[in-house]
């Protein structure tokens, strides 16, 4: 079966008669399906082992199927895993190759434009799957294109892998471009990890040298405070203006002295006193007054 002849029909009827034939055909359309390998300890080695033979079954199905294609196909079921894979490819391939499907393929090859979070192995994946496809159609993509059209679905962040590519004398085939942005991309990558890695062990750093500065300055301070002595109440370790038997005795004789401002007396005696002289100042009660020298009483009339 080459390009030339690549009706579905055709696939079908040759494929489908050689599996019917050493029958396989059940595995390939999907009637036998895998076997699951049951949890329960009881039950767990016959399904192993029911498993097994399918495997063992839809091995053969999948080389018989294989064998039906033109060996320069084979790149287009390569990395199916069952029988069934390899149809439902081919049968992608090959269900239309009119005008409408190529322009599709075309299109997805032309303006797919990888994401900057993307994967780029899928990427890349992607675009040599439109390329085989359209190769299987008879669609040639010269070299040169195919590595332009390659290197500018890059993102924007490898414009200077694309810039350092596109400045050589001749640009790289296909594959060999391949392999370059895959090991480009994983030199990032470890650069990325490298760089995380290190912002980590640099703050750890900081946070430790932070501790060690803080208790440094915590024994240096208590050393210093030992020296010191206070030249209120005779102790080390403060000085008197921190000193807290010196703050307690100023709040006592500053609540003391407020209550000698807030005493009044009231006394409603008539008798008044005239100072001699010494004191510009009258006042009631002469006895509440003291004062030093002669004082002469003087009794206020009624």
């Amino acid at each position: 079966m080459g390009p030339g002849d690549a009706s579905l029909r055709v696939l079908t009827h040759k494929a489908e008669a050689l599996l019917i034939k050493n029958d396989a055909w059940s595995y390939v359309c999907g009637e036998k399906r895998k076997p699951i390998v049951s949890a329960d300890s009881a039950t767990r080695a016959a399904s192993l082992a029911a498993h097994d033979a399918w495997v063992i079954e839809d091995r053969k199905a999948k080389s018989d199927l294989i064998l039906s294609i033109n060996p320069s196909e084979l790149k287009q079921v390569k990395g199916c895993e069952t029988s069934k894979d390899v149809w439902d490819k081919l049968e992608s391939i090959y269900a239309s190759k009119g005008p409408e499907h190529k322009a599709t393929l075309l299109k997805n090859l032309m303006l797919r434009k990888m994401r900057e979070d993307g994967d780029v192995k899928d990427h890349l994946n992607d675009l040599f799957d439109a390329v085989d496809k359209l190769q299987s159609m008879n669609v040639e993509i010269n070299g040169d294109m195919l590595a332009i059209i390659i290197l500018y679905s890059l993102p924007d962040t490898y414009d200077t892998f694309r810039c350092a590519t596109e400045s050589r004398n001749d640009l790289p085939d296909a594959e060999t471009l391949k392999i370059k942005i895959i090991e480009e991309s994983e030199a990032r990558k470890r650069k990325t990890s490298d760089h995380a890695s290190n912002a980590l062990f640099a703050k750890h750093q900081n946070q430790h040298a932070s501790k060690n500065k803080a208790g440094k300055d915590n024994r240096d301070m208590s050393s210093t405070n030992k020296r010191i002595r206070c030249n209120y109440c005779k102790k080390n370790g403060h000085k008197a203006t921190n000193c807290f038997a010196k703050r307690n005795s100023e709040q006592k004789a500053g609540h003391a002295t407020e209550t000698v401002l807030l005493t009044s007396v009231q006394d409603n005696s008539k008798e008044w006193c005239l100072d001699s002289g010494y004191f510009a100042l009258v006042q009631r009660q002469g006895s509440l007054h003291q004062h030093y020298g002669c004082v002469q009483r003087i009794k206020a009339c009624e």
